[in-house]
């Protein structure tokens, strides 16, 4: 009788995790945008650059997200200090309730993961607190290598999930979205290059991966195992 009631508590546990995995769902949305802005980045191993993050949609509100950021090496995240610790500098804007908190780290060093949530499921506002519609939804503070040679770089966020307080998600239909960085280093000595001298077998972008020359004007590039700036 126990090894019988062991077993229907072993299935009864089983069905109720299959039941709580399919009761939410993720669907993508044509109403939720997200994108960001990114200064010129200085490659001098102490300004601090800020990404401001936004996000707009006409629907409910939402009051957890996730998301990443893929850049090109050399890049680290700002610390700063909180009471007696240094934490990562990265903030929310006034959309935040009370509740809410968000953090992230660099597990990688070309991925920037970043989580927000809520510990009572408050929605984000959509406003300011003098209640004017606001889109920024946080900062987050980077700082670049001086060994960061300058030029522009392709940059992506993907990953990108919001999530109602019901536990259902949306990821936006116009994942992932693409951007450039600029950098400008004080002290960067790249060699220039033409496109009409690069060899249109051996051109890579900082990511490793293969790129058309006739397309990489003002960008740095890889050929040779040395990196150029294409004039």
């Amino acid at each position: 009788m126990k090894k019988v009631i062991k077993r229907l508590s072993m299935a009864l546990a089983v069905m109720l995790t299959s039941f709580s995995a399919g009761a939410y769902t993720t669907t993508k949305s044509e109403t939720l945008k997200v994108w960001y802005e990114i200064p010129t980045i200085i490659a001098d191993g102490k300004t601090v650059n800020y990404i401001k993050v936004y996000q707009h949609d006409e629907g409910p509100a939402y009051s957890a997200f996730n998301m990443h950021f893929i850049f090109p090496e050399g890049l680290s995240l700002n610390k700063v200090k909180d009471g007696r610790n240094m934490v990562n500098d990265i903030k929310f804007s006034e959309r935040a309730s009370s509740t809410h908190a968000i953090s992230c780290n660099m597990p990688e060093a070309t991925t920037l993961k970043i989580i927000g949530d809520s510990s009572m499921n408050d929605d984000l506002f959509d406003t300011d607190l003098n209640e004017q519609p606001l889109d920024e939804l946080f900062t987050v503070g980077l700082i670049a290598s001086p060994d960061m040679a300058a030029g522009s770089y392709e940059i992506y966020m993907d990953g990108i999930k919001f999530v109602y307080k019901t536990g259902d998600a949306c990821v936006p239909a116009n994942e992932p979205v693409y951007g450039t960085m600029i950098v400008e280093n004080p002290t960067s000595s790249i060699e220039e290059i033409s496109v009409d001298e690069l060899d249109p077998d051996d051109c890579y972008d900082i990511m490793g991966r293969k790129v058309d020359p006739k397309k990489v004007r003002g960008m740095i590039v890889v050929s040779k195992g040395r990196k150029f700036y294409v004039r």
